[in-house]
């Protein structure tokens, strides 16, 4: 069984104490002069560099020339808002009015998870919570999801040598004694045993979990069969076909009735802050007669079979033939053998469990750049906004953009092997990624 943890944040409030304002990077934030009008002029300084001029006679406004100053805007004659928070927005911002000055200091808070925010069962991860100008004697600290305090957090750094399901849930990071919280969120996939069944039964697969408080949903490759609400206990249902043929049994467990060869795949029960996924194979009603040239491959009891060296005849499909109970399972490995590398890209070696960084090809692009994988959508990037979107597949889950234009998988798996192509701009870069088990002998 494998568990695997993400990490989200949120802000969990926002507090001044006495000039001291918090907010987030990427945020937008109010910084209150604290005077409610003015005769001559009103300035606006970030570290001592004008931010907003406004004249009090002819209300004319004139911006700065810093970074900050491209994102400032007057508000209400008095207040000065920021948009697109930055780490190095953190400081003393001073409102000078008709000689008065007023100093506020803005504390820009981070959390963050390292070196990935997706972790494995049993593996390490460090959650970072970084204050940038926060005020002298002010401390920083973790709560547990369940409500006690890490032990040995003040740095703002927790590290979890071995990630367990119990972490799964809120952390908080407090600021003290400003009373700011900031909540990071875990949760937690646990990857469950396949269920055979076959067509046309009746099948019912388990959340895993025995209550839940807020929320269950039951998902079919990514897309929502039912949803339970936790306090009014109202249940909706999908748009899809075996949404249609399923129903909730005993809160937590999902019926499928009238199995068919379609909804064989990877169901996901998200209950609060768990998630549980479980695949479905789904056998033929009847077990299907040999077909005609086939033959079986001698000495595989072991469910291993030695191909060496390849020859052109083993392309093609191959069965791997399991009997759970007397009803026959096939798993079809299609085989493919390839000339020469091709001249589109190169080919990449890598090993199960490591990380492999890809690069596109170019070193920068205007409109977007993406990176498909087998034709699937991993990860796009908006040239304007630096947006970036993530694709639905399991590889899109562990990768992430690294130096604007590469590509960096965590975490390989066999199922990484293949085409990778990077899209920059319209233009195509292709590359293939070999995904070796144990010692490469060539």
């Amino acid at each position: 069984m494998k568990t695997i943890v993400w990490f989200g944040f949120v802000l969990g409030a926002v507090s001044a104490a006495g000039s001291v304002i918090y907010t987030t990077a990427q945020s937008k934030v109010t910084l209150n002069c604290g005077v409610k009008s003015f005769r001559r002029s009103l300035v606006w300084y970030h570290g001592g560099e004008m931010v907003v001029r406004i004249d009090g006679r002819s209300g004319i406004q004139r911006r700065g020339m810093t970074d900050v100053a491209s994102r400032a805007r007057a508000k209400q004659d008095t207040k000065l808002e920021i948009s697109g928070v930055r780490q190095e927005d953190a400081g003393t911002f001073t409102c000078e009015v008709d000689g008065t000055n007023h100093e506020h200091t803005l504390a820009v808070v981070s959390v963050s998870a390292s070196p990935t925010d997706e972790v494995e069962l049993g593996t390490s991860v460090t959650l970072q919570c970084r204050v940038n100008g926060q005020s002298p004697g002010s401390t920083v600290q973790w709560m547990r999801p369940d409500g006690t305090t890490a032990a040995g957090t003040e740095s703002g750094t927790v590290e979890l040598r071995s990630v367990a399901s119990s972490d799964a849930g809120t952390w908080k990071c407090v600021i003290n004694p400003d009373g700011l919280t900031v909540d990071l969120k875990l949760k937690v996939k646990v990857l469950g045993a396949v269920i055979y069944t076959t067509a046309q039964s009746s099948v019912t697969l388990d959340c895993g979990v025995r209550s839940f408080s807020r929320s269950l949903v039951w998902y079919h490759e990514g897309e929502m069969v039912l949803s339970i609400d936790g306090r009014s206990g109202i249940q909706r249902r999908g748009e899809t076909d075996i949404a249609s043929r399923a129903r909730v049994k005993w809160n937590t467990k999902l019926e499928i009735s009238g199995v068919t060869q379609e909804d064989a795949g990877t169901f996901t029960c998200e209950a609060d802050e768990l998630k549980h996924e479980h695949t479905l194979t789904v056998a033929p009603a009847t077990t299907p007669e040999p077909e005609p040239g086939v033959t079986t491959a001698a000495g595989t009891e072991s469910k291993t079979v030695e191909l060496q060296p390849v020859p052109s005849s083993d392309a093609g499909t191959w069965k791997f033939i399991i009997n759970p109970g007397g009803a026959v399972i096939n798993v079809k490995l299609a085989v493919e053998v390839l000339g020469a590398v091709s001249a589109a890209g190169p080919l990449i070696y890598t090993t199960p469990m490591s990380k492999v960084t890809l690069d596109c090809g170019v070193k920068s692009f205007r409109r977007s750049l993406v990176w498909y994988h087998e034709g699937e959508m991993v990860l796009s990037i908006d040239g304007w906004s630096g947006f970036q979107r993530r694709g639905m597949t399991d590889v899109a889950s562990r990768a992430r953009v690294k130096q604007d234009t590469q590509l960096e998988i965590f975490h390989v798996r066999q199922e990484d092997a293949g085409m990778f192509t990077c899209e920059a701009d319209g233009t195509k870069h292709q590359q293939t990624l070999a995904v070796i088990s144990g010692q490469p002998q060539f």
